[in-house]
């Protein structure tokens, strides 16, 4: 992967589920709750960032997300080492064990939490087409189903907000916070 001196490599961390719909080529986008919560948004620009009402730690009013179109986000999922001589990843996601190998053969015979995953062993690297912002009650059944929410016999935005809901608290979709839209494509899949 040739690297541009402007792009920016990020870690974000998914569920399995999600890790499933982004190989299944379900997800395409993914939404983040922007911190510090605005109470107003004034404007929003085209490299993805807003202004809102109130005024930060410097005096700026302007919010950006982490990420902006061309930038790389590598996935960060469950995942595990083989304990051989090789030490290869394995990942939770796949629910099958390399080679016919078992979970014993783990190093410490245990998964490891996503948010401990270092760069070296991502094997989903997204490459970012789209930053915007939205409040969240705000979604599309169109943008449900890009978010992997595409079950047969369900509605893709009430499932995705049961999935929100599980995943931030009782509350949190009611409360409809700003997010970060991001749009993405694959770009690499080890």
């Amino acid at each position: 992967m040739e690297r541009d001196k402007t792009m920016k490599e990020v870690g974000m961390l998914f569920s399995s589920p999600m890790v499933r719909a982004i190989l299944d080529g379900r997800k395409t986008q993914t939404r983040r709750i922007i911190n510090p919560k605005p109470r107003v948004v004034l404007a929003q620009y085209d490299d993805g960032s807003i202004e809102t009402n109130q005024i930060f730690r410097h005096g700026d009013q302007r919010l950006r997300c982490q990420v902006r179109p061309g930038d790389h986000i590598y996935v960060r999922e469950t995942w595990g080492i083989m304990d051989d001589k090789h030490h290869h990843y394995c990942y939770l996601v796949d629910s099958q064990y390399p080679q016919g190998r078992s979970r014993q053969q783990l190093v410490g015979n245990r998964w490891r939490p996503s948010i401990h995953m270092p760069k070296a062993a991502a094997r989903i690297w997204l490459g970012v087409t789209d930053v915007r912002t939205e409040r969240l009650l705000d979604i599309s059944s169109h943008n449900a189903n890009c978010e992997g929410f595409t079950e047969a016999g369900t509605h893709p935005r009430a499932t995705f907000f049961a999935a929100w809901e599980q995943h931030y608290g009782y509350g949190s979709t009611s409360s409809n916070p700003w997010v970060w839209v991001i749009e993405f494509r694959v770009i690499q899949y080890e």
